[in-house]
Order: C-alpha cells, then sequence, then structure tokens
C-alpha cells in the first residue's frame, strides 16, 4: 500500500508538517503530496506553495484538487506554481482554452471522478458537453476514478457505463487506463509491469496500439476492474 499525504486548504499553516511527514516516510509508503478543501480559500496561500516546491526538491510526487469546483486559473496556479504532475478533477479548465490548451501541452494528468463530478455539483447534468468527454475528444492526459466509492457506491465498471452514456467510446476508456498507468506515482519498475499487466488484459503488445485498436468490452471488464483495484490503491 501506498500513501499521498494531504494539505488542507483551511489549514495552510499545517503545509508544512505534511511535507515535513512525507520526507521522513518517503521510503516507507509515502509516495506524494496532495492539497483538497474549498478553492474559493485559496488554492495559492504560501505555505501551500511552498510545500509542494520543497516537495518537488525533494523528489516527491505532486498533485491538487483543482478545477473541481473552482476556475480554470487555480489548475494554472497548480501547474506553474505547485509544480504538481497531476491534478484531481480539474473539470473547469476547459471553460479557459488558453490555460485548457497549456495543461495539454504539458501533458498534465487529470483525475477524473465521473459520478461524484455529478454528485458535487462540480458539472451539472444540464451541461452541454461533460468536460470528460472534452479531455477524450482531445487526448488529454486522463485517468477515470471512483473517487469515494464508499459515497458514490458505484463500481469501475459503473463509472464506464456512466461516461457511456455521454458518448464515450470503449477505445477512450482503455486509453485513460493506459494514461493512469503511465501517470501513476509508482516507481519505474512497478510502472512498467502494470503497463505490461494492462497489455496483458486487452491482448496487445505495447501501448501504443492498444490506445487505438483494443476495446474494454464486456468479456474483460471485470477481470480489468478486479485488477485496477489492486494497483490503484497503490497511487
Amino acid at each position: 500500500m501506498r500513501s499521498i499525504l494531504c494539505c488542507l486548504r483551511s489549514h495552510p499553516e499545517w503545509s508544512n508538517e505534511v511535507l515535513e511527514l512525507c520526507i521522513e516516510f518517503q521510503n516507507d509508503g509515502v509516495v506524494g503530496i496532495d492539497v483538497a478543501g474549498d478553492e474559493a480559500t485559496g488554492l495559492a496561500a504560501p505555505e501551500i506553495v511552498a510545500a509542494f516546491q520543497g516537495a518537488a526538491k525533494a523528489g516527491i510526487h505532486r498533485t491538487a484538487h483543482a478545477g473541481e469546483a473552482g476556475p480554470a486559473k487555480n489548475v494554472l496556479t497548480a501547474m506553474r506554481d505547485m509544480l504538481v504532475e497531476r491534478v484531481g478533477h480539474g473539470y473547469h479548465v476547459v471553460e479557459d482554452d488558453a490555460i485548457y490548451e497549456e495543461c495539454l501541452q504539458r501533458g498534465l494528468h487529470f483525475e477524473t471522478c465521473p459520478y461524484s463530478s455529478v454528485l458535487t455539483g462540480s458539472v451539472p447534468l444540464t451541461a452541454r458537453k461533460h468536460p470528460i468527454v472534452r479531455f477524450a475528444e482531445d487526448n488529454a492526459n486522463f485517468s477515470i476514478s471512483r473517487d469515494d466509492p464508499t459515497i458514490t457506491q458505484r463500481t469501475l465498471d459503473e463509472e464506464y457505463q456512466f461516461l457511456r452514456g455521454f458518448g464515450l467510446k470503449d477505445v477512450h476508456l482503455t486509453r485513460a487506463n493506459f494514461n493512469g498507468a503511465r501517470s501513476s506515482f509508482l516507481p519505474s519498475e512497478g510502472k512498467q509491469y502494470l503497463i505490461q499487466k494492462l497489455n496483458e488484459v486487452y491482448g496487445t503488445c505495447d501501448t501504443t496500439t492498444a490506445a487505438s485498436n483494443i476495446y474494454a468490452g464486456q468479456n474483460n471488464g471485470g477481470m480489468l476492474q478486479q485488477f485496477l483495484g489492486h494497483f490503484w490503491t497503490m497511487k
């Protein structure tokens, strides 16, 4: 099991302690630092930014909840100032073309959670196009997760089916799984092993062909969910 330790926007004064814990347990299960909480309280409190910059110097991976309920500029701050590799949710980034394009160019990874995006009101059901659909159409670096399954009560297969209702194809879901593997905070050998196992599940020999030719159909969906369930808890 690997863990990501999380700062809170409501308590930026705790951020340095979170960083110290990340460094202390860096070789004992802690792989990253995160920040969560109400984006309106200020994503870029100096203490939080300093903690993330310190994490980068210490070789600790970085992700941040940003652009979930807050504006696209929060994603930009996370990417430029906090040096994140991944963003939790990030749906509102599509509202600013320039920021979104920079995310695409940098290959910033979006950790998307379909059901929770609606349950939390981050993306209204009346939206003309769900941002995850936009990510898929633009070949953005995104993955699909369940957020908090104790609240959503959804399986990964149900998350997939939810996105199919918005028009996503199985090729998009396949690509998202490989994106998640490549953007995981596993060490390089663990990441390579995960990609190898995904190739075995999809019956491919490399990730390039997997993204364009293989579909996550009914026959391997359950096996894939069981397999990914083990690795996603490893971050």
